[in-house]
């Protein structure tokens, strides 16, 4: 009895068997990977993502004109050449993709010698496709073949791989018709033969229902081996990615994660290498310049996107260890301080931003920053600070009347626009607020730099309006008629509005 039930268990789920459930990224890609984007389920997203407003209008019968003019123009002047020189066609693949596609970025293999500084993995999983995937394949093989491209076969833990070669030369034919046509015969010929010599191989294999490419046997062999349930540390086993994984990523629409700190310190290490082969100074060298932007501290980056029943939804998660926070992570340093709109935010606003960054120590990181990339910024801003507005009024201390006193809190609404009009549609009620404990101050400083603002008549207009003062500076306008474009401000409330 037993035997027979065994015998009945394994015919019924032999079907699953030989079909198996490709395990998602954070299973199948290496531990050491730096870098990983990914949709985890491509039919989903498709499907979800086919509702946007502007997936909408792009299907709108109104469109039909710009959309075929536009399509056909992508497909003559680069799909068409692209497809001649790879030898594919691309509409052959296009409908393959039903459940994950990852892009991945590794450490490379260290010995090859072919000036690949990271490798990389493309993993698509085309479920009940895997017969046309088959087919696909085979077509390709035999069109490169036939274009007499170089091709060759070799074996992976079993599976076959096989490898295209090609040079460079053969995608920059293409991008320099699309994107240098600005460039002389003679710049794009050297160019040209600069990269001609740079051989390109990519590793193409299939596994049940998974496509696999990539540039590194190494890689795809450790795919493989988490493919067939081996022990090789997985991405979803690092701390690093762990962590950001149970935060944001487990029901995201399509999510990504880098490893910044290792890309980082190979790119300091590759540009010291170049100037050293130069024998030439830089002028801003790049550690110098990632140290001074506080990027050098940062460890990771995450980011998803999501759709909800209120609309889309994006996270973006940047690791700084708050000892390394310097540079931009200071400056944008946000206060855990309430970024609900205000009261006297109207109900009929479309848009809505609000941030809460210390605006004195954002002001004073900035001009650390700025001093540790270039010493001389330091004398530039000294003198800015210690002769602007003085024209106006000798006693006037610009760090003191604006610096002194920004606030902590900056907001930005809009309405919609008043017509349909081009001028309208371009130009949206808004309203800019800078938080400040004086705002009259900071309202008196900008008057009193007003010759530092590019405008028409360098005066500052005056106003009464509910028994506030609202001034306006008259701005430069792209037609030169008088009076079009204004900078208006007033003070109230704890605010300057803009």
């Amino acid at each position: 009895m037993k035997l027979k039930s065994l015998v009945l268990a394994t015919l019924l789920t032999w079907p699953l068997i030989t079909n198996a459930v490709v395990p998602p990224s954070e299973k199948l890609l290496p531990a050491d990977t730096l870098g990983v984007y990914t949709i985890p389920d491509f039919a989903r997203a498709k499907a979800s993502l086919g509702q946007w407003p502007m997936a909408q209008l792009w299907r709108d019968p109104d469109m039909k004109a710009f959309r075929d003019k536009f399509l056909e123009k992508f497909k003559t002047e680069f799909l068409a050449p692209l497809e001649r020189e790879l030898g594919i066609k691309f509409e052959d693949y296009s409908g393959l993709a039903q459940g994950q596609l990852t892009l991945a970025m590794t450490p490379g293999n260290r010995e090859d010698k072919t000036n690949q500084s990271f490798g990389w993995l493309l993993l698509l999983d085309t479920r009940d496709k895997s017969d046309q995937l088959k087919k696909s394949l085979s077509d390709l093989r035999k069109k490169w073949v036939d274009s007499g491209k170089q091709i060759k076969t070799d074996k992976i833990r079993d599976i076959e791989f096989t490898t295209l070669i090609f040079d460079a030369s053969d995608i920059d034919k293409v991008l320099k018709n699309v994107f240098r046509k600005d460039k002389s015969e003679k710049d794009a010929s050297s160019l040209s033969n600069e990269k001609a010599t740079n051989k390109i191989e990519l590793m193409v294999g299939q596994v049940e229902s998974l496509l696999l490419v990539g540039n590194n046997s190494k890689d795809l062999e450790k795919v493989l081996i988490r493919q067939a349930g081996g022990g090789v540390p997985a991405l979803g086993e690092q701390p690093a990615f762990e962590s950001s994984y149970s935060s944001l990523f487990r029901e995201a629409l399509s999510y990504g994660w880098v490893n910044v700190e290792p890309i980082t310190e190979n790119l300091i290490n590759q540009a010291a290498e170049d100037a050293g082969l130069k024998a030439t100074r830089q002028p801003f060298p790049l550690d110098k310049m990632l140290d001074a932007l506080g990027l050098r501290s940062l460890k990771t980056a995450a980011f998803t996107f999501n759709e909800t029943p209120e609309g889309s939804v994006a996270n973006l998660s940047l690791k700084v260890p708050e000892s390394g926070r310097r540079g931009l992570f200071k400056i944008l340093g946000i206060e855990t301080k309430d970024a609900n709109p205000p009261p006297f935010v109207p109900a009929d606003t479309v848009k809505f931003n609000r941030w809460r960054v210390d605006g004195q120590k954002a002001w004073s990181a900035m001009e650390t920053t700025l001093v540790a990339m270039s010493p001389q910024m330091g004398g530039v801003i000294k003198l800015i600070m210690e002769t602007a507005g003085k024209d106006k009024d000798p006693d006037f201390d610009l760090r003191k009347g604006l610096v002194a006193n920004l606030g902590d809190d900056f907001i930005m609404f809009q309405k919609s626009p008043k017509a349909n009009s081009p001028a309208d549609l371009a130009s949206p009620p808004s309203l800019f607020l800078l938080g400040s404990p004086n705002a009259d101050q900071i309202v008196g400083a900008i008057r009193n730099i007003s010759s530092l603002i590019p405008s028409e008549s360098g005066t500052v207009k005056e106003r009464e309006f509910l028994g506030r003062k609202i001034y306006s500076i008259p701005l430069p306008s792209e037609s030169g008629r008088p009076g079009e474009r204004n900078l208006s401000f007033a003070a109230g409330g704890g605010y300057v509005a803009f």
